[in-house]
């Protein structure tokens, strides 16, 4: 007869374990050094005056108000069909009010930069976890374990910034509602078919409307936003099969969303190309006679000789008939430009097989007669393989031009190891 009684409790069978977390905080944070009084610290005796002199060590920062941080978590927990799968969920909300800013100021006062409460920062995510085994038999196992994360994040400024033009360029520019890691880019519209060098819409014929503008509203009008240095998701998986005393393992990481800069291309090569140092290979890529622009978007090599070099060492902003009329800097040179244009900057999306690792375990039975209580044998490759997009060129995906300093890409390596216990 059919019992419907254990049709409905069926399904709930098939959990093994559920459980639910939520949690809440509050934090405070005061940067080391402040202080609402000016600091004065006694020196040794000046050895012209013959007296003991004072030195400013700290200044009055009166106003400065506490960073304060809330936070919200809630996750889920739960194990299925005899803890074959297992899963949790964790979403956070979290929030912090007047965020602590080095804000530059005029050298009137004695220093570069003063800690200010000058932003608001909103973060939210959530992750999630799972494992489980679709075999699980005496000789043969399959481990499946994933985790996936995404960030979303938002900064509402309270204080007009000063950046200097490396940190809209590098994404360390705090800027009212966009995410953290937003950098911008040099609007590259493509090479001039007389010499090779690259053109922007810099505004050169449009001085006018830059003539005492702050250096964001510059970069709003000659830069393009080009995304965040900071992913949108990124996670990993994990895979372990195993037969008997062989087992298999590799583990997988990846990120998604995020744009990186290629390292700079003419700045080592800008005073002229040395027989004594390498240059890089897309150089024979470059513009080298009239129509090469049509297929290469990598600027001429000029002779610091040639006349046209001197006319565009420096950018017109970055020349005093300019810096007397008001004009702000936002840029050095053309080539400057070009390593910091659109035409540098590609999708840091990747996939990699980050490991992969082969294990023989001895059993109880072979070690008998054997001083070891344990016996294993591994063999291991780390950076196995980077899938990533082809216009990184051998770069790669976690390394950014940002850096002041061109990296070697990752390389695979190889280990080999005995695993003894007495």
């Amino acid at each position: 007869m059919l019992n419907l009684k254990s049709l409905l409790l069926r399904p709930y069978d098939a959990v093994s374990d559920l459980r639910l977390r939520t949690s809440f905080g509050k934090t405070g944070n005061m940067v080391d050094n402040q202080t609402p009084n000016l600091l004065l610290r006694q020196e040794s005796i000046d050895t012209y005056y013959g007296e003991n002199v004072s030195k400013v060590d700290a200044l009055p920062n009166p106003n400065l108000r506490w960073e304060q941080t809330d936070q919200w978590n809630v996750g889920i927990d739960g194990s299925f069909f005899d803890y074959r799968i297992t899963a949790g969920v964790d979403a956070y909300y979290k929030h912090t009010k007047d965020a602590f800013d080095n804000t530059l100021v005029s050298p009137f006062n004695g220093v570069e930069s003063y800690v200010m409460n000058g932003s608001d920062i909103t973060n939210s995510g959530f992750s999630i976890n799972v494992s489980a085994y679709p075999i699980k038999t005496r000789n043969w196992s399959w481990l499946i374990s994933a985790n996936y994360s995404v960030v979303f994040n938002r900064i509402n400024t309270k204080t007009a910034n000063k950046y200097k033009i490396e940190q809209y360029l590098n994404g360390a520019a705090i800027m009212d509602g966009k995410s953290i890691g937003t950098f911008y880019s040099y609007n590259f519209i493509g090479l001039d078919p007389q010499n090779g060098l690259p053109l922007f819409d810099d505004y050169r014929d449009r001085q006018h409307l830059l003539e005492g503008q702050p250096l964001d509203r510059i970069m709003d009008r000659v830069g393009v936003v080009s995304g965040s240095r900071e992913p949108n998701f990124a996670g990993s998986f994990y895979s372990t099969l195993r037969y008997q005393q062989w087992s298999l393992s590799a583990s997988f990481n990846y990120a998604l969303g995020n744009k990186i800069r290629k390292f700079a291309l003419y700045k080592d090569v800008l005073d002229g190309v040395s027989s004594e140092n390498n240059v890089r290979k897309e150089f024979t890529q470059r513009w080298r006679k009239p129509g090469d622009e049509l297929h290469t978007q990598l600027p001429s090599l000029i002779s610091p000789s040639d006349p046209a070099f001197q006319e565009n060492r420096y950018h017109w902003s970055a020349a005093t008939p300019a810096a007397t009329q008001g004009f702000e800097t936002f840029a050095d040179n053309y080539w400057m430009m070009y390593d910091n244009s659109n035409a540098r900057v590609v999708s840091g999306s990747y996939l990699r097989l980050s490991n992969l690792a082969l294990r023989y375990q001895f059993t109880r039975k072979q070690l008998k007669g054997l001083p070891f209580s344990n016996l294993a044998l591994d063999a291991a490759m780390s950076n196995v393989f980077t899938l990533k997009s082809s216009a990184l060129e051998g770069q790669d995906p976690t390394q950014s031009g940002f850096s002041l300093q061109t990296s070697l890409s990752l390389r695979p390596s190889f280990t080999f190891g005995l695993r003894i216990s007495f």
